[in-house]
């Protein structure tokens, strides 16, 4: 209906166009025949005015538009009127046709019906009341019977040809509405469909059944896409569940093309790769667990040796801090041993002078006891002289008598003295000859202690020597007894460094065993190769799914 509305309106600018023509025409009309144009003028006016305003509705209302028809006749009658007595007044008749074939334009049987109806009033009554506002040269009947034949043929002709129009219009227009309709069923179908998918449900389906054959293979195409595409997800989640449930058995069967095909492909490609990996992941965990199983043992091995050897590194620490100690005591005894060896090599350099100077001594001695023999000998020489001297002098003395009584007694003093000092120096001779001798053994004596303080400073050198080298030795043997001890208490602490790292290591190994055997547990959850349908198996299977759990 919206159609046929539209169409009416879209011929209402032709309609009002018509309306204007039909007054100018029956202005001009009068204006030639020289006829009462003013009347002429306001008639076809008043009409044209009836008309503009009756085309505001004449889409909504059928009497409008037959009351147009009729009066947009009536206006070709005016102009058939104004060219009363013209020869042209016949040919203005061909303008009632035209108008019928404007009419058209309303697409409504009732109004061309109404226009022919007044063409027809028009030349029955004005053919017998005023006939020359028909034809020229008055009534003719015939002429008139022709013209309605005429006028009827056109009116069922354009009357059937608008109805059909009409029809056609509102057909179309029942048939778009209806196929909008369908259309709508569809998009609300999809809209369903499509929904559904999104939100990952592809149970869906386009129900309805559509009379448009186009629509329908949409529906059945749609339905055939959803019905693909729920086998394929379908198809693929029971394998993808499959595997999540540790069936490495499964694959994606059915006969697939395009995406689904490729997606068939690489999911059993994929179940295929997993199969190959879980096998190696298998053999790898069992190694690593066997392995990390011996690093375990390994690893508590050296953390029990790495302990002892701690042990005896940090005795060995502690004997070289007493060690140390004890060289520092050594260097310090040393240092002070060397210091004495110096003194005494000193002190005994000065008893090698004394000694040196006791040996010149004693020669200087022997010599002086030497001169005191001789001079002992001349006092002997002279007591013996002096003695034979005083016995002449006695001899004399006797022989003077009294005169030499004095002189005899002095001769007897003189000549005791004399034995006396005979005696003394023969007892000095004695003594300086013992001397003598005792002085060339204490010579002897000396230069044998001269000799022996020689070898002795020697020796004192050579110990002050080597008590310097000792002493320098063991400042070095300390330095190096200091270092050792550093190191072996850096060793200390690497040692106990490297047994905490050992109990480290070894717990890592205790607890990377335990990982591959979990993983070894997680592992038994895969079936690789097809399950015998047995009910121990399927138990085991359940056992595992729940340990996986």
């Amino acid at each position: 209906m919206q159609k046929l509305t539209q169409f009416r309106l879209n011929g209402r600018p032709w309609l009002a166009g018509l309306m204007i023509l039909n007054t100018l025409a029956a202005l001009c009309a009068s204006i030639t025949t020289d006829g009462e144009t003013l009347r002429i003028g306001i008639v076809a006016t008043i009409f044209a005015a009836v008309g503009l305003y009756i085309l505001r509705g004449i889409e909504r209302s059928s009497t409008n538009r037959a009351i147009f028809g009729i009066i947009a006749q009536a206006q070709v009658a005016v102009f058939v009127s104004a060219l009363a007595g013209h020869p042209w007044q016949v040919d203005a008749h061909m303008h009632f046709f035209a108008t019928m074939g404007i009419l058209i334009l309303l697409v409504d049987p009732r109004a061309i019906i109404a226009g022919a109806a007044t063409v027809a009033l028009h030349h029955v009554v004005l053919n017998f009341v005023l006939p020359e506002l028909v034809y020229p040269g008055g009534a003719d009947i015939s002429r008139a019977i022709m013209h309605a034949v005429i006028l009827f043929i056109s009116t069922a002709a354009l009357g059937f040809a608008s109805l059909v129009l009409s029809s056609i219009t509102l057909e179309a227009e029942a048939n778009a509405a209806a196929r909008e309709d369908m259309v709508d069923m569809l998009n609300s179908s999809l809209g369903h469909v499509v929904r559904a998918g999104v939100a990952g449900d592809f149970s869906c389906r386009v129900e309805e059944s559509f009379a448009e054959k186009r629509l329908q293979r949409i529906a059945d195409g749609i339905n055939e896409l959803i019905q693909t595409v729920d086998t394929g997800i379908s198809e693929t989640s029971r394998v993808m569940s499959n595997i999540s449930h540790g069936d490495l058995t499964t694959a994606v069967a059915g006969d697939y093309k395009g995406a689904f095909a490729s997606l068939q492909t690489d999911v059993n490609a994929t179940i295929t790769e997993l199969r190959h990996i879980v096998s190696e992941i298998d053999a790898a965990s069992t190694e690593i667990s066997n392995e990390s199983a011996e690093i375990s043992a390994g690893s508590e091995r050296l953390s029990s040796q790495t302990a002892q050897q701690a042990a005896s590194v940090e005795e060995t620490a502690a004997m070289m801090v007493d060690m140390a100690a004890s060289v520092k005591v050594n260097v310090t005894s040393a240092g002070r041993m060397a210091r004495l060896a110096s003194a005494t090599s000193q002190k005994a350099q000065a008893s090698q002078e004394i000694v040196e100077n006791a040996t010149g001594a004693m020669s200087r001695l022997t010599e002086s006891a030497g001169q005191i023999s001789q001079i002992v000998a001349v006092i002997d020489q002279i007591s013996s002289q002096t003695n034979l001297l005083a016995l002449n002098a006695s001899v004399e003395a006797a022989r003077a008598g009294e005169a030499g009584l004095g002189f005899a007694v002095v001769a007897q003093e003189v000549r005791a003295l004399a034995q006396r000092s005979t005696e003394s120096a023969k007892d000095i001779r004695e003594l300086i000859d013992r001397s003598s001798n005792e002085v060339a053994d204490g010579v002897k004596l000396v230069n044998k202690v001269g000799v022996a303080l020689t070898d002795i400073v020697s020796s004192i050198a050579e110990v002050a020597d080597m008590t310097g080298q000792i002493a320098k030795t063991s400042e070095e043997q300390s330095g190096s007894v200091q270092g050792a001890s550093s190191t072996v208490s850096s060793i200390d602490q690497i040692t106990q460094q490297t047994a905490t790292s050992a109990e480290e290591y070894s717990q890592k190994s205790r607890r990377l065993q335990t990982c591959a055997n979990k993983l070894q547990d997680v592992l038994q959850i895969f079936r690789s190769q097809p399950q015998q349908a047995t009910d121990t198996n399927d138990a085991s299977a359940s056992g595992k799914l729940r340990r996986a759990s």
